[in-house]
């Protein structure tokens, strides 16, 4: 057993929830900021005034305010991988009410999407897919990328159009207009 006599290994640990800490308000300062201001008009010196931390810890963490945008959509993105799991990949016989669920969660976090998916055209990055490739029942192999593609940026449209009219359809609906097209 290693003995550290000067407490090294309990220092770590305190300076990375430390950090884990900066970087929390820093994110939260960020959600409440976007619910008043777009984008571009976010400094890191509100953010940094809201989050009660200087610029030099928003910088050790992010390099500019579309870094933290990014961290935020990695982290979303883990919680919609949550949401996806459940998913019967065979039948997808439950696809409809995943569908509802993750629309709840665009809409709970409709704020940080309605930016997001501004200046983005996929509801996540190409590579990391909301949906599995279409069944090779439908496409031929070499196509199904193609399929997956057009499906995710046709996902980030609706979803787009529907944070814009202010989530007027339910979570059900969507899913099911969703479900129609995938369907299809």
């Amino acid at each position: 057993m290693d003995n550290d006599p000067k407490g090294g290994a309990a220092l770590n640990t305190k300076q990375n929830q430390r950090k884990q800490v900066s970087k929390d308000k820093i994110e939260k300062a960020f959600l409440t900021l976007i619910h008043t201001k777009p984008l571009n008009k976010i400094t890191i010196q509100s953010l940094c005034t809201l989050a009660q931390v200087n610029r030099t810890t928003f910088y050790a963490h992010y390099a500019d305010i579309y870094a933290l945008t990014e961290t935020i959509q990695t982290g979303f993105q883990q919680e919609i991988r949550l949401i996806l799991k459940p998913l019967d990949r065979q039948t997808y016989a439950n696809i409809e009410s995943i569908f509802a669920k993750l629309f709840k969660f665009i809409q709970a976090h409709r704020d940080f999407y309605g930016i997001y998916l501004t200046d983005h055209q996929y509801f996540t990055p190409p590579d990391t897919p909301i949906m599995p490739a279409p069944s090779s029942q439908f496409y031929v192999d070499d196509e199904r990328h193609y399929h997956l593609q057009f499906f995710m940026a046709g996902f980030g449209a609706v979803a787009r159009e529907w944070l814009r009219n202010d989530c007027q359809e339910t979570t059900q609906k969507m899913a099911a207009l969703i479900c129609d097209e995938y369907r299809r």
